[in-house]
């Protein structure tokens, strides 16, 4: 088993963290990485966006339908943001 030395130094090879290196549920780490760095520089509303459409992503996924938000669910959304005051 390698020394902890050793496991610092392959995630800082990958450039990940040691969380990410064990996190089973990721199968990308770097990907997984590069997406919350760019997520942590986004302004709140985008962050709200991004959530709403992954939580519309994740309840079809789980009805088994569309992977995507249905028009209505989009236009409502879309309907509330103000994309001129970005």
């Amino acid at each position: 088993m390698p020394s902890l030395e050793a496991l610092c130094d392959i995630c800082s090879y990958f450039e990940i963290t040691p969380t990410e290196f064990f996190d089973p549920d990721i199968d990308n780490p770097n990907l997984f990485h590069e997406i919350m760095d760019i997520i942590k520089k986004m302004p709140e509303r985008d962050a709200k966006l991004l959530l709403f459409i992954l939580n519309s992503n994740e309840e079809r996924s789980n009805r088994n339908q569309k992977s995507f938000p249905s028009l209505n669910d989009a236009e409502s959304f879309f309907m509330c943001y103000d994309f001129e005051s970005r």
